[in-house]
């Protein structure tokens, strides 16, 4: 899967904290198609590893809303306000 590269590839760069660069791999769109899921929820976590945890919670909860079921956002974003 083209995503799950991706997936590597942005979670790789955000280890090496170049978050820049894994949010613009998060957000490519790949022949047209929309940013999935996943890579918008991976988005959402290089946002908060970046330390920015506000811009990622407005994120997640956009994200929530369009897929109510997305337990590992709604795991993140519980963890936020732990």
């Amino acid at each position: 899967h083209h995503h799950d590269i991706r997936d590597l590839l942005a979670f790789s760069l955000t280890e090496q904290k170049r978050y820049e660069e894994a949010l613009t791999v998060c957000r490519e769109t790949v022949g047209g198609t929309p940013m999935t899921r996943e890579m918008e929820g991976r988005s959402c976590w290089v946002l908060l590893k970046s330390g920015k945890p506000v811009e990622a919670i407005e994120a997640m909860e956009q994200l929530l809303k369009r897929e109510p079921d997305y337990i590992w956002i709604i795991s993140l974003l519980a963890n936020c306000y732990r």
